[in-house]
């Protein structure tokens, strides 16, 4: 098997498979941040982002599990959505670093 074939049988599913992914433990991690702001039980932090921050980090993980399940479908091209969510993965880390 060559690089051709196995990138047009594979890598749809790979990329897809590790945007679902990423964006869900990503997506946990906000929810329990979240969580923990509005029902404290002993956290302590000793920096803790806006809540707005928190809420658009939710959305878009949760833009970028809908956008991995449709590149593991092969209903969108992989390389020009993957990159998509890579961007607005560096604009909310550009957004919380401000």
């Amino acid at each position: 098997m060559n690089l051709e074939t196995f990138l047009k049988n594979y890598a749809a599913k790979i990329i897809g498979i590790s945007m679902v992914v990423c964006n869900s433990i990503w997506f946990l991690f906000e929810s329990n941040i979240i969580f923990t702001s509005f029902f404290p039980q002993g956290s302590f932090y000793c920096f803790r982002p806006p809540i707005w921050t928190s809420f658009l980090d939710l959305i878009i993980s949760l833009a970028g599990i809908c956008i991995g399940i449709l590149i593991f479908q092969k209903k969108v091209n992989y390389l020009k959505w993957s990159l998509i969510d890579l961007a607005l993965i560096v604009l909310t880390v550009m957004i919380f670093l401000n």
